[in-house]
């Protein structure tokens, strides 16, 4: 393929979807890695792609974090049915660790906050449920302005601290495999303590989301409870 068919190419991928990595790029393409990232260079000079940690994006679409309001607003009928579900899972007298996702902030609405406790890295979720009667703990950490999520060492030792009956946690995406992954590795190792820390893992997940894989592996279905989507996904494992 021609240099400048395949810099159309990837900004065809891209218009279809919000990521892409170099491996998806060259294996998608059918060139090499090294061809993929020259491609980039060229396409970042003429200043058509932002280019983060672990991939790229449209310049002017969405980059590294899209803006919190942004990913709550999308998909939001789909959010909405998966968060009423996942919040019926929610007994008086549980506590749950909650996540800074847009899935797991729809589910503060349907919340019986009654006897509730809640964990979270989010402050998102701590400032809606503040006026409400659920006991709430924060991790701390290094705050991800966008995305108003605490990350980082603190975060995860922090995280040691507590036992939850339930996790609530979301991603980019879930392949056919049940792999569960992310375009970025900020907040990963967080969730990964919250899994070994929790009693029943939730992954809330709009369909949207199903046969996507991305650069970073967050876990899989065999380390969780349950998938918690609108619609019956087809999972191999």
């Amino acid at each position: 393929m021609l240099k400048n068919r395949r810099m159309e190419e990837i900004l065809n991928i891209l218009k279809n979807q919000p990521h892409a990595t170099v491996k998806e790029l060259s294996e998608r393409l059918y060139a090499s890695p090294a061809t993929i990232r020259r491609d980039i260079l060229e396409l970042e000079k003429r200043q058509l792609i932002n280019k983060f940690w672990g991939g790229i994006s449209l310049a002017g679409g969405h980059n590294r974090f899209v803006i919190l309001d942004q990913r709550v607003e999308t998909m939001r009928t789909q959010k909405n049915a998966v968060a009423k579900i996942a919040a019926s899972l929610v007994k008086p007298g549980d506590a749950i660790f909650m996540d800074g996702s847009s899935t797991v902030i729809s589910m503060i609405p349907f919340l019986q906050t009654n006897d509730l406790t809640v964990v979270t890295n989010s402050l998102r979720v701590a400032g809606s449920l503040a006026t409400t009667s659920a006991r709430v703990f924060l991790t701390g950490g290094q705050l991800q302005p966008k995305s108003m999520t605490f990350g980082g060492s603190i975060a995860e030792n922090n995280i040691r601290s507590f036992h939850a009956d339930k996790l609530f946690f979301s991603a980019a995406g879930i392949d056919k495999n049940g792999i569960i992954s992310d375009f970025y590795e900020t907040d990963i190792a967080l969730r990964q303590e919250m899994i070994c820390c929790s009693r029943e893992q939730y992954f809330l997940c709009d369909s949207s989301k199903y046969g996507k894989k991305f650069l970073f592996k967050v876990t899989d279905i065999t380390h969780i409870t349950q998938v918690i989507c609108e619609k019956e996904l087809q999972l191999e494992r």
